[in-house]
Order: structure tokens, then C-alpha cells, then sequence
């Protein structure tokens, strides 16, 4: 510490003041992770480059780039050279300060315990960077939107006493940082093309759109009577508006999306 340095001795834990013990106050329990995945990511890229621009760089092709896109959650490149730092003071990673012909430049080495780390899949704990903070309130305020989006396109269908009143969203299609979220797709596309419809004054072809979905809420009724099983489990609601979007026009087309239907019931369809 800077006290040691000059050769005193602190006559306290904790300033409270600084940076570290704000943040130590504010994210108490939270300071630090296990960012394993990050670490590997980034001592695989300093090993084979070691300067950060050629290392950005690798980190947006292949095969980096394939690896970076299975974090979880998902990290831009810009919030991964936040970690960097973070590895050269854990002692994974050399830093040394070369003198360019126009300017100077940190050059990256993997030390002994980072090629150790490296070639395990061990937890790796480290400060939390603001930036990952800053991702994450980003992708809650994303989620809290699209909750507020989907409650608002669900109380206008229901208010029309037209589709997609009662289709159940699942939770974690709310949750921040969310990969797979077709349900809230499906009721957002469809709600956000009948509006724009009727605001251009193009009213036929938004109806013409509801009774397509009116048709083809029969037809799996009667398939789900015939095949005695729920009409969810034959073509779950969300899918219905998808196939309105997309209006398939054979068999194959419907399996792909995820339907329940036999040679017989696409004949009923097509």
C-alpha cells in the first residue's frame, strides 16, 4: 500500500472514502466473481498476439469470436479489456511498456500460474469491472422494457377481443441478458404489424391477417380433437401467429417451426 510504501502504519481498516470502500459498501457480497470463462478467453488471445489491438481484433474473428459469443452472460469486447488489468495484477498476465516510433504501447505475456490457468476449466475469481456492471443495469432496463412492450401488446389484444390475449409468456424470457426469447418475439412481430398496418390505413390487410389466425386456430382445434391431444401441443399459440407471419405452404415448413401435423392435416390445411 501507499502507507507501507512510505514506510508508515495505517491506524485504520477502511479510509470509507475511497473508491474500493464505496464500491465495497455499495456491492457488499458482490465484489467479486468467478469470471473463468472471461480469463481463459483472454490469455488465449494475449498468448497468441499480446499487444490489445491485434488481441481486439482476434476477439471479433474466428475462432475467438465463436468462443466469446458462448460467455454467460455475453461481454462486448470493450467491457473485456476491462479485465485485462485484472489479470496483470492476479499475476496471469506481464505487462510491459514498449517504446513505439511514434508511440508507446503495453505488450501482454502469459506468466506461469496464467498458463496454468489457462489449461484448466477451475473457477477464477476477480473484481467485478464497472463495466460489467454497467452491461448488466443495461441489459435490466432492456428486460423491464420488454416486459412493459409485451403487458401493453397483450392488454391492446385483449382489449381488440382479438388473438393472443392468453398466450403465457414464459418468466425466463424476461430475464436480463435472455438468449431465447420466442414467445415475446412472436406477440411483439404480431402486434407491432397489425398497428402499423392500421396506421398506414391499410385496415383490410390487418384483418385479412386476424382471420388467417381465426382460420388456423380452427384447423388446430379440429387436428387436436382428431390427434386427442391439446391444441398447444399441436401448434403452440405463439408459433400460430408465426405461421401467419410467414404462411408456409407445405408440410415440411410446418414441422420446422415446431408444429405437430400429419400428411392428413396438412391436407385439411393446404
Amino acid at each position: 500500500s501507499l502507507l507501507a510504501l512510505m514506510g508508515e502504519v495505517a491506524t485504520f481498516a477502511r479510509c470509507g472514502s475511497c473508491d474500493n470502500c464505496v464500491r465495497g459498501k455499495q456491492y457488499a457480497g458482490d465484489t467479486e466473481r468467478d469470471f473463468g470463462g472471461e480469463a481463459r478467453l483472454l490469455l488465449t488471445a494475449a498468448r497468441a498476439h499480446g499487444v490489445w489491438s491485434k488481441m481486439e481484433k482476434a476477439l471479433k474473428e474466428a475462432p475467438l469470436a465463436a468462443a466469446r459469443a458462448k460467455l454467460e452472460p455475453k461481454r462486448s469486447v470493450a467491457t473485456l479489456r476491462d479485465f485485462v488489468p485484472l489479470l496483470v495484477s492476479a499475476g496471469l498476465l506481464s505487462r510491459t511498456t514498449v517504446k513505439g516510433d511514434w508511440a508507446a504501447y503495453d505488450v501482454y505475456r502469459l506468466t506461469p500460474r496464467g498458463a496454468q490457468v489457462l489449461g484448466s476449466g477451475a473457477p477464477l475469481r476477480l473484481p467485478v469491472p464497472d463495466s460489467v456492471r454497467r452491461e448488466e443495469k443495461a441489459e435490466r432496463e432492456k428486460a423491464e422494457k420488454t416486459r412493459a412492450e409485451v403487458n401493453a401488446a397483450m392488454r391492446k389484444l385483449k382489449a381488440a377481443g382479438t388473438v393472443g390475449a392468453n398466450v403465457h409468456v414464459p418468466e425466463a424470457e424476461f430475464q436480463p441478458g435472455a438468449r431465447q426469447t420466442p414467445v415475446t418475439n412472436a406477440i411483439l412481430h404480431w402486434e407491432r404489424t397489425l398497428a402499423r398496418w392500421r396506421d398506414r390505413g391499410a385496415h383490410a390487410k390487418a384483418e385479412a391477417h386476424v382471420a388467417l389466425h381465426d382460420e388456423l386456430s380452427g384447423w388446430r382445434l379440429s387436428e387436436a380433437a382428431r390427434l386427442r391431444m391439446a391444441p398447444a401441443s399441436v401448434l403452440a399459440d405463439h408459433l400460430l401467429m408465426t405461421v401467419c407471419q410467414v404462411k408456409p405452404s407445405k408440410r415440411e415448413s410446418l414441422l420446422e417451426v415446431g408444429a405437430r401435423v400429419t400428411d392428413e392435416g396438412a391436407a385439411r390445411l393446404f
